[in-house]
């Protein structure tokens, strides 16, 4: 059960520099929020889901430590993100430009590492520290003995 409007607003509404959240048209900010719901949705959570059958990967059973409330805060940072266009690929563009010219200025980048946010989709720095302590580690591999 994903972040409505409501709260949404209630967040934004707490915030400087939400202006463009809390101005636009509620059809945007709900297009947005289910957009950021489906960015989550793609990340892999430890734990399991706790019915098979189960669309969304939250809730999830092994995870006494889960607190809702960072993954909606989550959800509106990502939310926020889309709606004011920075989505990953966008931004990703940015650390794969090699040489940037302006006038007589010449500058060169050599941006190999891209951040893990982004490589992982979710295209707001503020909402993968809300969402980072409930993922896997992307570089763990799991183990398992055939008897």
């Amino acid at each position: 059960m994903p972040a409505d409007t409501n709260y949404a607003f209630r967040y934004f509404n707490a915030m400087l520099y939400t202006d463009q959240w809390l101005t636009a048209p509620v059809q945007n900010q709900e297009r947005a929020l289910n957009m950021a719901w489906a960015t989550i949705n793609l990340l892999a959570f430890r734990g399991v889901k706790r019915v098979s059958s189960q669309t969304d990967e939250l809730p999830r059973d092994f995870m006494s430590d889960l607190d809702m409330d960072a993954i909606y805060k989550a959800q509106c940072e990502i939310a926020f993100s889309l709606l004011k266009g920075d989505t990953p690929e966008k931004l990703m563009e940015t650390y794969l430009i090699k040489r940037d010219t302006l006038a007589k200025a010449t500058v060169e980048y050599n941006n190999t590492n891209i951040p893990e946010n982004l490589l992982a989709g979710v295209p707001s720095v503020v909402a993968w520290r809300y969402l980072a302590p409930y993922l896997t580690d992307s570089r763990a591999i799991r183990i398992s003995r055939a008897s």
